[in-house]
């Protein structure tokens, strides 16, 4: 059984039904204002669900990496792990208003410092990842499979204006596993600086120096140290966390939100919406998902009011074939700008409003390419990533948005060849090798070149052979060896079309295989 506090008063008791199922009654003495849901008034019944937690309670539970960390953590200890048991370590600290407590303990968030400063401030040395995720995995109740945390900083402008027996955590950091997700700090930065560039809401938000954090100040803690309450558009439509994909951005988002803003709010907060669907779409952003989208209220009494942007990435720069994670019109294909202008209908907008706003979206994705840019040429770990997000971007510009850029790009850094992160390979040998033997070569060798393959010929060089038919090749070495001829070219001003190499007399594919993208 489990003890639930909404904005630190008891709300109710949550208990296990049957073997997978959950039920919560309110307390006896509960107040109206204590709704631990919009979905759910305080009642005499019960509330139950035979198969599942109760989504809201569901809702900020940890997933992924977060999630088999403190089953690793905490399983041998207690036996077993489910939902309930994640929901009790990680329950008193949580997005929103509602926190979790045993049956026989009193609420006490205590959530240790952190500067942030120290973390805007670390540079890649392989401590911050660990170091975070040691001492914070416990104290962070909020969803994503993306590793983040929530920590407590006491040196901000938030932590000042907070009384100094304030324990709650008052800001996350999202960090990006280099195994899976390169660069995924940074992704989501440029994508909220494009939202911040179309005059959205967005929570304040800092990239560390290194690249390996982003540090946001939680949008739901007021200054008087009490929160907001806070529900997700998977909660509101009364689904799990498994079910995040499933509905369209019609119904499941955009009817939703009628339904919960009321008229009045619904009218006013329509453009914002409108415009962030705008912007995923443009942005290639493949994960913009139920719990992605959100509504943030005072009081269950109040009108409620659309989150800040939050959890906005460009997965195709991971997954570069990938489609909207909703449908529009039954297809998860990225519409078109008449597709959208016909969505902009249901929130309802004009379609001469509905157009002006993709444009004033299109031209802030357009000039925040200029940044990701300037940072390519500072950051060569990120040229890779930049390159792809660049690539998308101009994509859901055209395909999306009907918008040619026209803002010109910062010029490459001249070194960018040199750095650029093309050969994959662990022998720093076959790397220099493969950098000598396109910066030696002219532009029509290196187009010449484009139709077999450079890498084959750098790895079989480094290795002291002759250059053999029989000599197998892998396919992300022909894949690099391309992309960094590629990058080359396009540096000298010159077009090209991607060609297929061929090794041993075999066509080698170089089309990336497909992957599960960066699931937030």
């Amino acid at each position: 059984m489990i003890k639930i506090w909404s904005d630190n008063h008891l709300a109710g008791l949550l208990d296990r039904r049957n073997q997978r199922g959950s039920t919560f009654s309110y307390d006896p003495g509960a107040d109206p204002e204590r709704a631990v849901s919009l979905t759910m008034p305080v009642r005499l019944d019960a509330w139950r669900d035979d198969h599942h937690l109760l989504p809201v309670f569901e809702m900020n539970l940890p997933e992924g990496y977060l999630r088999e960390r403190l089953r690793q953590q905490f399983a041998k200890a207690l036996g077993h792990f489910d939902d309930f048991d994640l929901l009790s370590v990680a329950g008193r600290t949580q997005m929103g208003r509602l926190r979790y407590t045993g049956p026989d303990d009193t609420l006490s968030e205590d959530v240790p410092f952190q500067s942030v400063d120290e973390i805007l401030k670390s540079r890649r040395d392989g401590t911050l990842f660990d170091d975070l995720l040691e001492r914070f995995t416990a104290h962070s109740g909020i969803s994503g499979v993306q590793p983040k945390v929530l920590v407590r900083d006491n040196m901000s402008d938030i932590g000042t204006r907070l009384s100094q027996s304030f324990r709650g955590a008052t800001h996350i950091v999202k960090l990006w596993d280099p195994k899976e997700y390169p660069e995924l700090a940074a992704n989501e930065y440029f994508c909220l600086r494009a939202a911040q560039n179309a005059g959205l809401r967005v929570p304040h938000f800092q990239l560390s120096e290194g690249g390996e954090a982003l540090v946001l100040d939680r949008f739901d803690l007021k200054p008087d140290g009490t929160y907001l309450g806070m529900e997700d558009f998977a909660v509101l439509n009364g689904r799990g966390t498994d079910d995040k994909y499933r509905g369209s951005y019609e119904t499941a988002v955009i009817r939703r939100a009628d339904d919960f803003l009321g008229e009045s709010r619904f009218r006013e907060q329509g453009a914002a919406l409108f415009k962030l669907l705008a912007l995923n779409t443009i942005l290639r952003n493949g994960d913009a998902h139920l719990k992605n989208f959100a509504l943030t209220y005072s009081s269950v009494d109040d009108a409620p009011t659309l989150a800040p942007v939050y959890d906005v990435v460009t997965t195709s720069a991971y997954i570069p074939r990938d489609q909207m994670a909703l449908t529009v019109e039954g297809s998860t294909k990225w519409p078109d700008r008449d597709k959208l202008v016909t969505l902009g209908r249901r929130l309802n907008l004009t379609p001469s409003h509905a157009g002006e706003l993709i444009d004033q979206v299109a031209e802030a994705v357009d000039r925040t390419r200029g940044e990701i840019q300037t940072y390519m040429n500072e950051k060569p770990a990120f040229r890779e990533i930049g390159g792809r997000m660049l690539s998308a971007w101009e994509e859901g510009l055209q395909q999306s948005a009907g918008h040619a850029p026209k803002y010109a790009l910062p010029a490459p850094h001249p070194q960018s060849n040199e750095t650029f992160r093309a050969c994959e390979s662990d022998k720093p040998d076959v790397q220099a090798t493969l950098r000598t033997e396109v910066n030696k070569r002219d532009t029509d060798d290196l187009k010449q070149l484009s139709e077999n393959n450079l890498k084959a010929i750098a790895v079989i060089k480094a290795e002291g052979n002759t250059i053999s038919s029989s000599r197998r090749i892998e396919r992300r070495e022909l894949e690099a060896g391309l992309r960094l001829i590629g990058e080359t070219l396009k540096a000298r001003g010159v077009a090209i079309t991607r060609t297929t190499p061929k090794v041993a007399g075999q066509e080698i594919t170089t089309r990336p295989r497909p992957r599960t993208g960066p699931k937030r």
